[in-house]
């Protein structure tokens, strides 16, 4: 039985993120479908908040195309989970 692809809902092509007068992730291509789940994982400063931040448009992709509908990705992490709970117990947070 044949499995049915469902069309890209993010799609990046030939993509690449500047950071002050940096280039990273050049010419990065990557297609998220529906269904699909993703994790970026890797080592402090290896660059996974600021590829999130490239998906949610708060770092610019200046060379290549990101495409999805508005809104469609967003960044949830430890830190910003953590200012949220402020001093909150910890089984609070």
């Amino acid at each position: 039985m044949a499995r049915t692809v469902s069309p890209p809902f993010v799609e990046l092509t030939g993509a690449s993120l500047r950071v002050g007068d940096r280039l990273l992730f050049r010419n990065t291509n990557w297609i998220f479908r529906r269904g699909e789940h993703w994790a970026l994982i890797g080592p402090n400063g290896s660059g996974k908040t600021l590829f999130a931040s490239g998906l949610t448009g708060a770092v610019p992709v200046v060379r290549g195309e990101c495409h999805g509908p508005d809104g469609a990705v967003a960044h949830v992490s430890f830190e910003q989970q953590k200012c949220v709970a402020g001093n909150a117990p910890a089984a609070a947070r």
